[in-house]
């Protein structure tokens, strides 16, 4: 593999986690439990499953989402008479 390596971290209770990291970007892609699919999912990266080695940084940031209305349930009750 050229573009994408994995490499094992160690967990703050001394575990490993295994990741796959782009090598030209240095971005961590995805994180796993076993090497194996680590592994396998840096291959696919590497064989044309993902930006060609260069993903732009705003796929990798999480988005969060707003809880529009904490109180669905009552409402649907409301709403349906149950």
């Amino acid at each position: 593999m050229n573009k994408y390596n994995v490499i094992p971290l160690e967990t703050d209770d001394h575990d490993f986690i295994w990741c796959v990291m782009e090598n030209d970007s240095d971005q961590l892609i995805e994180a796993f439990v076993f090497e194996e699919e680590a592994i396998e999912r840096a291959k696919f990266m590497d064989q044309g499953g993902a930006f060609a080695g260069w993903t732009p940084s705003f796929i990798l940031t999480p988005i969060e989402t707003a809880i529009i209305d904490n109180n669905i349930n009552q409402k649907f009750g409301v709403m349906f008479g149950t």
